[in-house]
């Protein structure tokens, strides 16, 4: 009964596929069903009738149509890769296409990820028709087949962005971007968004039949800054985005029009919008030849993104919420994955510190009003966080223009450690980091003196602040940070300070439990590891003495306070103590590295026999998890 020209269904086994169909959803019947299912999937003509009844071959529910849809995706998704002409015989691609054009909008995207998983398995060499057939699906301006072949474009574009202008297929993107172009001006808000969507998966790799057409992509593109939706705009972003990252060259002609309608995008309703606009310019910075022309908007966009800066009352919710639960002992949000996190706050403090980067001393004047507006007392807490936030984000870039002002900002931020609310606390933490080259390259004992010992103190005050967590991890990161200044070789870093900074390290890793446990380990292995980089006073050459080691570096004192408190946390921490040991030993192994023999010699006995230990029973554990039952 079927062939590979053409098959006709059975009505008896028709109607018992529909009956199978309609049974599957019924709890009471599964295992009856179970049994008919198994039957039915082994035979050839399975696939078939699913897309009979998937393509509306028979009168039945939408929801018996969907499933049948669902169940040959399945199918499908089964069958071995590069399987050609025997899975497109299995599932024959003119009636998938015709789905394509159902009325049902369901029905139309299951066809379309229908057609990109076939096209998957069977391949685009096999499937040399499926272009032409889409593009003339989209050529017949019918509204529900111009959505699904648009959507299954989109698909395709995203599974096979790197192979859609090999000569092998015929280099078919040369074909689908004219229509795609066409479509741009759909007045269906969907058909637009499915072009983006497409122009947008090929733009990274730039093919060369993209690059053909580049500047009426680009006009296409620009054509839609004025569009009514905020999701084609924010589309529009994106692809500017992605250009801008890639391919910036492409922009340059047109960089004005793309500049004035990214301002606007920041100012728009839509925080989605507004988010991928504040990325834009962290990008944008990077590229050296716009900087003549971005130039002269920065006295519209640096006060945008002071703006943005704000903690919105959404973020202060959330950022209390992890407070709290951390403080309970439950792992929060991590500083690092919170970073990591997208926010229109820290998408704009990137660009402040990417511009900073780009016009160094030059941007200065166009923020330094606005930094001494957030500094006034009667502020918000909000908006002097923002002002901090700030201060550390041009630091890098600024710091040569900053320099006659350092004698406020320094003890600005260090007040600020200081500040009734923990947000404006954990930040002023990381500012005063940003500043390391600068504080701690500072070698006058005058100089010490009033800046850098008042800013280390005030950190350390903060890595014990009980109050907050935030406050705890940001003051330990700046730590870090700090001890990272040391590696250019052009300052003594935390060296002359690492004696008296070690007590408070220690007492931190005594009081600190729960979710921030790790975070002093982490603080002191920074610091022992900037002691590796040879100090600006010992750097080594030709008929003199060589640089001092790390051991040399700590004093006698150190070593015996370091040694003893870290071996009485590693003795007290049971084997299976999973969150708390490996942090120990970790920290350990570092501190190993930087001390002599000698002073280790008491102690190594100890460490070999629980060494030996722990991976004995680790090495059980495996055996008896990989024993088959």
């Amino acid at each position: 009964r079927m062939t590979t020209a053409a098959w006709t269904p059975s009505p008896a086994a028709l109607q018992g596929v529909l009956e199978l169909l309609r049974d599957i959803p019924n709890p009471a019947l599964q295992q009856h069903v179970h049994q008919r299912f198994d039957a039915w999937s082994r035979e050839a003509e399975w696939p078939h009738y699913l897309l009979c009844v998937f393509g509306g071959g028979c009168a039945c529910e939408l929801s018996v149509r969907e499933l049948a849809g669902l169940l040959l995706k399945t199918f499908v998704a089964g069958c071995p890769p590069q399987s050609g002409a025997r899975l497109l015989a299995s599932v024959p691609p003119d009636a998938l296409l015709r789905v394509l054009a159902d009325p049902a909008h369901v029905l139309r995207r299951a066809a379309a990820n229908l057609v990109a998983s076939l096209a998957a398995k069977a391949s685009l060499q096999a499937w040399t028709t499926l272009f032409p057939q889409l593009l003339q699906l989209v050529a017949t301006n019918d509204p529900h087949a111009v959505d699904g072949a648009l959507y299954a474009l989109s698909l395709l574009c995203e599974d096979n962005a790197g192979s859609l202008d090999d000569i092998a297929l015929g280099r078919p993107l040369l074909q689908i971007i004219p229509v795609l172009l066409a479509q741009l001006h759909s007045q269906h808000e969907q058909s637009r968004s499915y072009v983006i969507s497409s122009l947008s998966e090929v733009l990274v790799d730039m093919p060369g039949a993209l690059l053909q057409q580049m500047d009426a992509v680009l006009q296409g593109l620009m054509a839609l800054f004025t569009d009514p939706s905020a999701r084609i705009r924010l589309q529009v972003c994106q692809a500017l985005g992605i250009l801008v990252e890639f391919h910036a060259d492409f922009l340059l002609p047109q960089l004005d029009y793309i500049i004035k309608f990214m301002l606007q995008c920041m100012q728009d309703a839509d925080q989605s919008l507004v988010l991928e606009a504040s990325y834009f310019w962290e990008s944008l910075a990077e590229i050296e030849p716009c900087k003549d022309t971005l130039r002269e908007y920065l006295n519209v966009l640096m006060p945008l993104l002071f703006q943005k800066l704000l903690f919105t009352d959404s973020e202060i919710v959330i950022a209390l919420a992890e407070e709290q639960a951390s403080s309970r002992g439950r792992r929060g949000v991590e500083q690092d994955d919170e970073w990591a996190e997208r926010s229109v706050r820290k998408a704009c403090a990137g660009s402040v510190d990417a511009l900073a980067a780009l016009f160094e001393d030059e941007l200065l004047p166009h923020v330094l009003a606005m930094l001494n507006e957030t500094a006034q007392s009667n502020k918000p807490w909000q908006v002097l966080e923002a002002g901090v936030l700030a201060l550390g984000a041009i630091a890098s870039g600024c710091l040569h223009a900053l320099s006659p002002h350092m004698q406020v900002v320094m003890p600005f931020l260090v007040a600020n450690t200081s500040h009734q609310s923990p947000f404006v606390r954990g930040t002023a933490c990381w500012s005063i980091s940003r500043y390391g080259p600068w504080l701690l390259g500072i070698t006058d004992e005058a100089g010490r003196a009033q800046f850098v010992s008042p800013a280390l103190l005030a950190l350390l005050g903060c890595m014990a602040d009980a109050s907050s967590p935030r406050v705890c991890d940001a003051a330990c990161s700046a730590f870090s940070l700090l001890a990272e200044c040391v590696d250019d070789g052009t300052c003594p870093g935390l060296a002359p300070y690492v004696d008296a900074l070690l007590p408070h390290l220690l007492s931190c890793v005594a009081s600190y439990k729960g979710a921030t446990a790790s975070l002093p380990y982490d603080v002191i292995i920074a610091v022992l590891d900037s002691l590796d980089s040879p100090q600006p006073e010992q750097r080594h050459e030709q008929g003199s003495e060589p640089p001092r080691s790390p051991a040399q570096v700590l004093s006698q004192t150190s070593v015996h306070t370091l040694l003893s408190q870290l071996f009485a946390k590693w003795n007290a921490l049971p084997d299976n103590d999973m969150r708390n040991l490996p942090a120990v030993l970790e920290c350990l192994t570092s501190v190993m590295s930087h001390v002599s023999v000698a002073d280790m010699a008491g102690f190594a006995p100890t460490v070999l026999e629980r060494c030996l230990r722990l991976i004995q029973a680790d090495l059980v554990r495996i055996l008896l998890t990989s024993r088959p039952e």
